[in-house]
């Protein structure tokens, strides 16, 4: 409750959730620990429509980052297609601490990623013209 601009995905355990607030023309993005009751900050700031969870490990989670996060009203603005992102490709893992750049500066908007059933790539489409890609991870 009481969370503006609230977008949230939960892990496939049901034990976290990533989530996006709005913040004073900016984004702040938390890890909530729904066993512990406790919130932490997570280490990128991003959108949860920008990731998705591990399939074997349920502390890692794949994230596109935007590289730079122009003042905004989020999500609205992004939603709205006022604004658009350069994002880059993470790894986290939330047990260890770990963060991972897996790729720089893809020059893509990314939404509706997934990780396939072997978990050996990071499928997505680019925001800006609808085009399907993907990472190999291992």
């Amino acid at each position: 409750g009481d969370i503006k601009g609230l977008t949230a995905l939960m892990s496939r355990d049901a034990e976290r959730v990533i989530y996006s607030q709005s913040a004073d023309g900016g984004l702040e993005t938390k890890i909530f620990n729904l066993k512990s009751k406790e919130t932490t900050a997570f280490s990128l700031t991003t959108l949860p429509e920008k990731c998705a969870w591990a399939k074997t490990d349920p502390a890692v989670i794949y994230c596109a980052v935007p590289d730079n996060l122009p003042s905004a009203d989020y999500p609205d603005e992004w939603y709205q297609g006022l604004i658009s992102f350069n994002d880059s490709i993470w790894q986290n893992n939330l047990s260890l601490g770990e963060t991972i750049l897996l790729k720089s500066g893809t020059g893509l908007d990314i939404i509706n990623p997934f990780l396939t059933k072997d978990g050996n790539y990071f499928v997505f489409t680019d925001k800006n013209d609808n085009t399907l890609w993907s990472l190999r991870l291992r």
